[in-house]
C-alpha cells in the first residue's frame, strides 16, 4: 500500500468489496507509507491528513499499531471492533485532533482512558458501551468541544456531570436514558444539545425550553 506523496486526504472505507480485515500488518504499511511521506518535500499539508478506516474490522491491535502515527489529525475508525485497549493506546496519541469511534465495543474504561487526552477538540463515542461511569469522566476534560455520545447507557448522574462541563460547545446525547433531573441540569448549560429519544418528561421539556 502506498500513497502519493502530495495527498492530503486518504480514504480507505469498505477497504474491499467482501469487507474483510484491515489487519494489524495492513495498518502498519499503512502508517509506514505515512511516515515516510512526512519527510516529503511536497508533503507540508501532511500534517491535516484525514484517514478513514470505516467497517474494516478493525480490532485492538490494529488500533495500538494505528495510534503510534505522529502525522494524522483525523481519524475515523467507525464501525470496527475496538474495545478498551485500543482506545486507550488511542487516547495516548498527541497529534489527533480528531476522532471517531462510533459503534466500536468501547465500555467506561476506554472512555475514561480518552478523557485524559488533551489534544482532542472531537471525539465521537456514539453507539458504544458507555455509561454514567465514561460519561462523569468525559466531563472532566477541558479540551473537547464537540462530544458525541448517542446511542450508549447514561442517565441523569452522567448527565449532570457533564452540563458541569464549560468547553464543549456541541454535545450529542439522543438515545440514552436521561430524565429530568439531567434535563434540567443541561438546560442551564449554553452547549447546543441533541437529546431526543430520552426519558425526559415535562418537568425536563419545559426546563429545556426556558
Amino acid at each position: 500500500m502506498s500513497f502519493s506523496p502530495k495527498i492530503k486526504i486518504i480514504q480507505i472505507s469498505n477497504l474491499n468489496s467482501t469487507n474483510s480485515t484491515m489487519n494489524t500488518k495492513s495498518c502498519s504499511l499503512c502508517l509506514n507509507s505515512l511516515k515516510h511521506n512526512r519527510h516529503h518535500k511536497n508533503c507540508h499539508l501532511i500534517g491535516n491528513t484525514r484517514l478513514v478506516l470505516n467497517s474494516n474490522n478493525i480490532d485492538d491491535a490494529d488500533a495500538v499499531a494505528l495510534a503510534e502515527n505522529t502525522i494524522l489529525q483525523v481519524l475515523n475508525l467507525s464501525y470496527n471492533r475496538i474495545r478498551g485497549v485500543g482506545a486507550a493506546a488511542l487516547a495516548r496519541n498527541t497529534t489527533l485532533t480528531k476522532l471517531s469511534l462510533s459503534s466500536n465495543y468501547i465500555d467506561d474504561a476506554g472512555a475514561t482512558a480518552l478523557a485524559c487526552n488533551n489534544t482532542l477538540i472531537f471525539l465521537d463515542l456514539s453507539c458504544n458501551l458507555i455509561s454514567d461511569v465514561g460519561a462523569v469522566a468525559l466531563a472532566g476534560n477541558t479540551t473537547l468541544t464537540e462530544l458525541y455520545l448517542y446511542n450508549n447507557s447514561i442517565d441523569d448522574d452522567g448527565a449532570v456531570a457533564l452540563a458541569g462541563n464549560t468547553t464543549l460547545q456541541v454535545l450529542s446525547l439522543n438515545y440514552n436514558h436521561i430524565g429530568d433531573r439531567g434535563a434540567a441540569a443541561l438546560a442551564a448549560n449554553t452547549t447546543r444539545l441533541y437529546l431526543e429519544s430520552n426519558d425526559i418528561g415535562d418537568c425536563g421539556v419545559g426546563a429545556l425550553r426556558l
